[in-house]
C-alpha cells in the first residue's frame, strides 16, 4: 500500500510543504515549510550582486533581505496573491504567504547562487550532488520543525502505519512531457520557415533551437519533480520519493521512541 499526496486539500495534503502550517525558524515566522525549506537554500550565502549587460553592478541583496521577502505577516491572502501572481509579481508585492509565489521569489534569486557557467559537465554532476544532499538535510530539518510547531500531525503521520508515502508528481511529469512535446513541433515549423527563407543566419539559429528542443523532450521531466516524488509511468512508480523517504524516516523515529 502506498500513501500518496498532491493537493493541499487531500486527505494527506499535509504532507506537502505547501500546506498551511507556519513554522518558526531563524527568529522569523514562515508562512508554510516551503517558504522555510526555500529561505534555507541561501543561509551562509554572499551578498548576492545584479550586473547589467556591461557587467556594471546595479544592486545588492543579502540572505536577510530575501528572508524579509519570503517570511510572511499575514496567512489569510492566498487566494488574492494567486491571483496578484497571475497578474505578475512586482517587487513591491513579494512578501506573500503564498508558497507558490514564495517558491517563484527564491527562484529568481537561487539562479544568481546556483550557476554552473564554465563547468564541465562532470562538474556540473558533481555540484548539483552536492546541492541534492544539502537540500535533504535541510528538508530534513524542515519537516521536523513542521511537526515541532503542529503535534497533532504525529497522530496522523503515524496513522499511515507502514504504508510507503509519495508525494504524486504524475500530472506535473505529463504536463512537462506535453509541453516538451509542443516545443519540438512549434521549433521545427520554425526551422521549416527559416529554411524557405535561405537566411543562413536565421537556419542556423532555428537549427540550435531545435536540437535543444529535441534535446530537452528526450527527458522533459524536471530533476526536483522526480527526485522529490514519484509520477505513475506505465502503470509503475517511477522517482526517487526524498520527500515521502523522509516523512518516513521520521515516522520510523517517532516509532521507536513511542514503543510503537
Amino acid at each position: 500500500m502506498a500513501v500518496t499526496f498532491n493537493k493541499v486539500q487531500e486527505d494527506y495534503g499535509w504532507l506537502g510543504n505547501m500546506s498551511p502550517y507556519p513554522v518558526r525558524y531563524d527568529d522569523a515566522w514562515f508562512a508554510t515549510a516551503e517558504h522555510v525549506f526555500q529561505y534555507m537554500r541561501f543561509e551562509g550565502m554572499e551578498p548576492i550582486e545584479f550586473k547589467d549587460k556591461s557587467g556594471n553592478v546595479t544592486g545588492t541583496i543579502t540572505k536577510e533581505q530575501i528572508k524579509a521577502e519570503l517570511s510572511a505577516t499575514r496567512f489569510d491572502l492566498v487566494g488574492d496573491e494567486l491571483a496578484a501572481a497571475r497578474r505578475g509579481v512586482t517587487p513591491k508585492v513579494r512578501r506573500f504567504a503564498n508558497p507558490l509565489i514564495a517558491k517563484n521569489v527564491a527562484k529568481s534569486y537561487l539562479k544568481h547562487v546556483r550557476t554552473y557557467k564554465g563547468m564541465t559537465a562532470e562538474k556540473v554532476a558533481e555540484v548539483q550532488e552536492a546541492e541534492a544532499k544539502q537540500d535533504i538535510a535541510n528538508m530534513k530539518k524542515v519537516i521536523r520543525l513542521k511537526v515541532a510547531f503542529h503535534s497533532e500531525l504525529i497522530r496522523s503521520l503515524l496513522t499511515t502505519k507502514d504504508d510507503e508515502i509519495i508525494e504524486d508528481v504524475t500530472g506535473r511529469v505529463e504536463t512537462r512531457i506535453e509541453k516538451a512535446n509542443e516545443a519540438v513541433q512549434n521549433h521545427t515549423a520554425k526551422h521549416l520557415a527559416a529554411l524557405r527563407s535561405g537566411d543562413d543566419k536565421a537556419i542556423a539559429k532555428a537549427s540550435k533551437a531545435l536540437e535543444e528542443a529535441i534535446e530537452k523532450a528526450k527527458n522533459p521531466n524536471h530533476r526536483h519533480d522526480l527526485f522529490w516524488g514519484k509520477a505513475m509511468i506505465d502503470g509503475e512508480w517511477v522517482g526517487e520519493s526524498q520527500l515521502g523517504k523522509l516523512w518516513m524516516e521520521l515516522r520510523g523515529e517517532l516509532k521507536a521512541v513511542l514503543f510503537i
